[in-house]
């Protein structure tokens, strides 16, 4: 309920506000962007459940030095992902959907940011790294806010490694596409 806030006072602040999460992965900190019902939530609750501090979840705030904030110590999860992994407690009477909460561990307030792994559903599972263009108008697609962002900003941000994480849109083969998304970011 806070994340509009969260937005409006990061862009206060000069920083670029997402929408996504981060974890670090491989002892970076790795963006996680995703559409709207894209997993982004729960590829970071089966990171956490797999030892992988998540820094942040539905807002991802990245200052000009390319440093990732730190979020809410939480991760919510729609019923339906929270009852196939068996996490989180339920949450009631917030918001119109039924929701749980997965807590997280503390981290540190900020971390540089790697690199950033955009979600996408398919029918293979597939690691593909992204062009810089293409990275750009995906930063674009994720602003939490339509104001203009720094546009140094916005090129350093794409000049990052990005990779495209494609898997099937259920859980049967969640550990090989957890492990496709590891290899990469880890080496």
């Amino acid at each position: 309920m806070l994340a509009p806030t969260a937005v409006v006072m990061n862009a206060w602040l000069g920083r670029v506000p997402l929408h996504g999460g981060a974890a670090l992965i491989g002892g970076n900190a790795w963006a996680v962007l995703a559409d709207r019902t894209g997993g982004k939530s729960t590829t970071l609750a089966c990171l956490h459940r797999e030892g992988i501090s998540v820094l942040s979840d539905d807002v991802l705030a990245i200052d000009s030095n390319l440093q990732v904030y730190s979020g809410p110590r939480c991760v919510d999860l729609r019923a339906p992902a929270a009852k196939e992994l068996s996490m989180g407690r339920e949450l009631l009477g917030v918001g119109l959907r039924e929701r749980y909460r997965v807590d997280l561990g503390e981290v540190d307030i900020e971390y540089p940011l790697a690199g950033l792994v955009y979600l996408h559903w398919s029918g293979r599972i597939e690691m593909a790294r992204l062009p810089p263009r293409e990275a750009l108008t995906r930063i674009f697609e994720h602003l939490a806010l339509t104001r203009d962002p720094d546009p140094s900003t916005m090129l350093a941000l794409a000049s990052l490694p990005a990779f495209m994480w494609s898997r099937p849109p259920s859980f049967i083969e969640l550990d090989a596409a957890l492990k496709a998304l590891r290899g990469p970011l880890e080496g």
